[in-house]
């Protein structure tokens, strides 16, 4: 819920307390799955930095990636496409 929120302290405390990042909501989504679909940038670049995989597929098949982009989040699709392999977003 703080991911989806963008509650990015909260998250960030939530991970500093080795919650685990892959933990799955009842559709099958992770924290960065919320985070992408709401349009949270700051929190879907903290989960990658904390080692969120990348591309997990929820109940429905979907990618954080999908549903960012079907919702129109730019960033956030420009964060996971730019992304290195193991999901770090590019400093440019």
């Amino acid at each position: 819920m703080a991911a989806a929120r963008g509650w990015h302290d909260v998250v960030d405390k939530l991970l500093q307390w080795h919650s685990d990042v892959e933990a799955r909501n009842h559709a099958g989504n992770t924290a960065l799955t919320e985070a992408a679909q709401a349009g949270h940038t700051a929190v879907v670049r903290l989960l990658l930095a904390n080692h969120a995989v990348v591309d997990p597929r929820n109940n429905r098949n979907e990618t954080p990636l999908l549903l960012a982009a079907v919702s129109g989040r730019e960033e956030i699709v420009d964060i996971n496409v730019g992304g290195t392999i193991t999901g770090i977003p590019r400093q440019v």
